[in-house]
């Protein structure tokens, strides 16, 4: 008889699917990308795999792998469970990144993002402000799928000085010049300052940069509209923050 082929499998949990009773789909990102597997008695409270397939765990496991290639669950075990600070914005800002990885996130993007998904639940665990962690976390996804904004010089002239608009519609910066000829809408230095850094920031980053709440807040808002525009898709993680 042939024995099952068991593979070794890291990653963290994005979603877990129901299925049945008590067992679910489990969706995962790691450093090799996503990888999805079923899990049975992981929605069965006090169960082994149920402690090991929380959305937020970095979880190490052990699947089987059928003829076809589908991957079921022989045993878990959590490597480190993801709790972020500052309250409920804290919370949100993890389920947001969580939400793109899981419903807008290319197979071909996965591993890319992936240390950018595990740098941000980390700069939330060590308390770092969910705005800033947010803004940097999209910029990255922006970038890696193909949808960055051009924040080195304007998008219209190439100058790279006297630079006072974001024209997101453009696809980036705006010098003065072209800022008055095309008739743009003029942009806080604090928020270009964000635009800036967000979409060229190291990964350390994620852990210690903080932006000026009110300006971090509006270019949130400003590249989750983006996304709905250029994607068709709508991440709705943040809509109790930044709804008043």
């Amino acid at each position: 008889m042939a024995t099952a082929k068991i593979e070794e499998y890291t990653g963290i949990v994005l979603q877990r699917i129901p299925q049945k009773e008590h067992d679910a789909m489990i969706r995962c990102l790691g450093e090799c990308g996503l990888f999805t597997f079923y899990s049975r008695g992981a929605l069965k409270m006090g169960t082994s795999a149920g402690f090991s397939t929380q959305e937020l765990t970095l979880g190490h496991y052990n699947l089987i792998v059928s003829t076809s290639g589908s991957l079921t669950l022989k045993e878990g075990r959590i490597g480190h469970f993801f709790q972020p600070g500052s309250g409920l914005e804290g919370l949100l800002v993890a389920q947001l990144c969580l939400e793109y990885c899981a419903k807008c996130l290319s197979e071909e993007d996965a591993s890319s993002l992936y240390p950018y998904l595990k740098g941000a639940l980390e700069g939330l665990q060590q308390g770092n402000d969910p705005y800033s962690v947010a803004v940097m976390f999209l910029a990255k996804a922006l970038s890696i799928s193909g949808y960055g904004l051009e924040v080195g010089h304007c998008v219209n002239c190439g100058s790279k000085t006297n630079i006072v608009s974001m024209d997101i519609g453009r696809g980036g910066f705006l010098c003065g010049d072209c800022y008055f000829s095309l008739g743009g809408t003029a942009v806080d230095a604090d928020e270009l300052r964000i635009y800036r850094h967000a979409f060229r920031y190291p990964l350390e980053d994620l852990s210690r940069v903080i932006y000026p709440k009110i300006h971090a807040q509006a270019v949130l808002t400003a590249l989750l509209r983006y996304f709905h525009d250029a994607t068709g898709q709508k991440l709705r993680a943040l809509d109790p923050m930044l709804k008043h």
